[in-house]
């Protein structure tokens, strides 16, 4: 907690008053978490725990390896979740989280795992031309393939049209004066984006 202490010296110029505060911090670490929780979605992972008493901040840390070694990702974290912003796609990411006091540093915590499909292509451009709609997006972070799916209505249901490994397609399979709706999704290995 916090101490005042009040000081008074006096010399030959005069007497002088001062006060000091002191927030006095727990030499002992901080009880390590044990109940964080993971959830995904897309391509986050949301990590979340119930705050341990006295900590001041927690430290997030991930490994590609159950049990580690573990790289601190983010630290000085004052609430009690967190949103990876980077995970690695399509395969376990492993997480564990430390509270601490100050400098003291907990034990970790129960170790989490999740996994995300390859980002959601955006920025989809389609430019209509005589009997062909031409298709463009921006590369998707962990995607090897695109596919292409088409429908006739605003919503679906949504038929793949085709896959492709770069980030434009021409649908050729078209009759002018009709309306046609695409999405498309990335690919990894295993997972597809939504």
């Amino acid at each position: 907690g916090k101490n005042v202490v009040l000081l008074e010296a006096t010399n030959a110029n005069g007497t002088g008053k001062a006060a000091l505060v002191i927030d006095v911090m727990s030499n002992q670490a901080p009880v390590a978490i044990n109940n964080l929780a993971v959830s995904s979605a897309n391509s986050a992972i949301k990590l979340t725990w119930t705050a341990t008493a006295n900590a001041t901040s927690y430290s997030v840390k991930r490994s590609l390896t159950s049990g580690g070694p573990y790289t601190a990702i983010q630290t000085n974290i004052t609430g009690n979740s967190f949103i990876d912003p980077a995970p690695a796609y399509e395969v376990n990411n492993y997480y564990v989280v430390t509270a601490l006091i100050g400098e003291n540093e907990s034990a970790i915590s129960n170790e989490v795992f999740g996994s995300v499909p390859p980002a959601v292509p955006s920025n989809l451009v389609a430019v209509s031309n005589n009997g062909q709609v031409s298709l463009t997006w921006d590369v998707a972070d962990g995607a090897s393939t695109y596919k292409i799916k088409r429908a006739m209505t605003s919503g679906g249901p949504y038929t793949e049209i085709a896959s492709v490994s770069g980030t434009s397609y021409t649908d050729n399979n078209v009759t002018n004066g009709t309306a046609y709706y695409y999405v498309i999704t990335s690919k990894g290995t295993t997972l597809e984006s939504t």
